[in-house]
Order: structure tokens, then sequence, then C-alpha cells
């Protein structure tokens, strides 16, 4: 185990300089990553369950079906929160940089043992924003990521409701 800790059987591992920064990059610095290699010597994130709120969660991804347990879909209103176009992906992204399970297949995520629940909910109202946040929270998520940026029609202000919603969480 500690041998994959040091030197994870991921390909794309040797790239993701923001976990383990050696420099390998033109113009990189070594060293400067967020430090999480030796915090995989105390925890991967087992036991953890996060949420990723965002544009979809492609759950059958080979980086993280090991670690889905749950999702929705508030634009289609179902279980599915994975890809309906080309295009949409971000979620996925990010969600791999959380939790992509280490795998010998592509990317490793900071805890890729967490557990990790999909929603899809960026086209829907802000009631659906806000049911996203309850789900989460129905669902154990301990952490929620949101990595959604000012382009959404209710910027720069967050509706009453969020803030309700959000409080709860935090709670």
């Amino acid at each position: 185990h500690a041998n994959l800790i040091e030197d994870p059987e991921d390909p794309l591992f040797a790239k993701q300089w923001h976990l383990r920064n050696t420099g390998q990059l033109e113009g990189g610095r070594r060293g400067a990553d967020v430090n999480v290699v030796p915090a995989w010597e105390i925890t991967e994130g087992e036991g953890t369950i996060a949420a990723v709120i965002d544009d979809c969660v492609q759950r059958d991804h080979e980086d993280l079906k090991e670690n889905y347990i749950n999702g929705f879909d508030f634009d289609d209103l179902d279980g599915d929160p994975s890809p309906s176009w080309p295009g949409e992906g971000h979620g996925t992204a990010t969600a791999g940089l959380l939790a992509a399970r280490s795998n010998a297949v592509g990317v490793r995520g900071v805890a890729p043992r967490t557990s990790l629940v999909g929603i899809k909910a960026l086209s829907s109202t802000l009631l659906d924003m806000a049911d996203a946040f309850a789900f989460a929270e129905a669902n154990g998520a301990m952490v929620i990521s949101n990595s959604w940026g000012p382009v959404y029609y209710w910027a720069p202000t967050v509706p009453p409701v969020m803030n309700t919603v959000l409080g709860d969480a935090i709670r």
C-alpha cells in the first residue's frame, strides 16, 4: 500500500502537478502542490461522502464508478446525472479531481477512496438548486463541491432560499 501512495499506478498521475509537483512541467516549482501524498499515509478519504453539484457527473466513468454511490439529475428528473450532450463534463472533471480512484486507468483524486454523490443541477431552477443541496445532505455528504463560476442568472446575489439551504447544510 505504501508503495502505491508514493508512486501511484495511475498513468496520468505523473502529470498531476497539483498533487505532487516534482518540477515536471517547464517552469514548474518542485513542492508547489497541495502536499497530499503524505496525507495519504493517514487517509485516502475512507468513510467520507462528497457530493459534486455541477453540469453533470458521469457515474460510469472508469475513474469514478468504484466510488460512486448515488446521484440525481434535476434537469431530467432521474437518477442519472451523466452528461446529456457533448460539452458537458465540467462536473465529471471536478469529481475526478476530488475522488478519482487509484486504479491504473487515468488520474488520481485528492481523496481516492471518498464515496461520491453526483448531482446535475446547473440548468435547473433556484428551487432545484436548493433541492440539490438537500439531496446531497440526505445522502450523507460531508463535503459539497460547487465549481460554478459567475455565469449563472442568479449571480452575483444569492437568493434567500439558497442561504437557508446552505445554512442548514453547515449546521
